[in-house]
């Protein structure tokens, strides 16, 4: 799948778009990537700097997104997944333009923000079973952040604060230590998976 990057042309969707292509001044930007092309540009990365930023809380866009981080774009040429060499850092769901985590990003974003930001603790019993991807349960939460909302982006974390699975919150954080049954967050990424 070809990924059109420069709009103003009346091209196939099935047309290869290469450097020759590009104006000049953007040769020095461009890297090859196994999806289409990666873009190395100050404009979108300040973009996804801001939606951390607006997410996560002051800082976060630099402590996940530091210099160096490459991005791909969607076919609409909407800022889509973040690179760190080879390896995803984040993706910008385009649903509500809000990011999802990958371990690494989860990983950077645990080292930055201070306990209890955005972690929900699991027990010790249900630590194994999170950290190969499975879900938090209620029943299993023993403290949560008190400002996580529901459908927000979480880190899953142990009782000694160690990074088990990022996922989302299904329940508020009322709610998670109150109800006894149902999953408290959908785990996306975990740490031994």
């Amino acid at each position: 799948m070809v990924m059109r990057l420069l709009g103003g042309s009346h091209r196939d969707e099935d047309e290869t778009i290469g450097t020759q292509d590009l104006p000049p001044a953007r040769h020095s930007s461009l890297l090859s990537g196994a999806k289409g092309y990666l873009w190395k540009d100050g404009k979108m990365l300040k973009r996804a700097r801001i939606l951390a930023d607006y997410q996560f809380g002051r800082g976060a866009g630099e402590a996940l997104f530091p210099e160096g981080t490459t991005y791909s774009l969607s076919k609409t040429r909407r800022l889509r997944y973040l690179y760190t060499g080879k390896e995803r850092i984040a993706t910008v769901r385009a649903s509500d333009n809000l990011l999802t985590l990958s371990m690494l990003g989860a990983g950077r974003l645990h080292a930055f923000l201070p306990s209890p930001r955005l972690r929900v603790v699991a027990c010790e019993d249900a630590a194994p079973f999170v950290s190969k991807g499975g879900n938090l349960f209620a029943k299993h939460v023993l403290s949560v952040d008190e400002e996580i909302r529901a459908g927000e982006e979480v880190l899953v974390v142990d009782a000694r604060d160690r990074l088990l699975a990022t996922g989302t919150a299904v329940l508020s954080p009322e709610e998670m230590l109150q109800i006894k049954r149902g999953i408290a967050v959908a785990a996306r990424k975990a740490a031994e998976h």
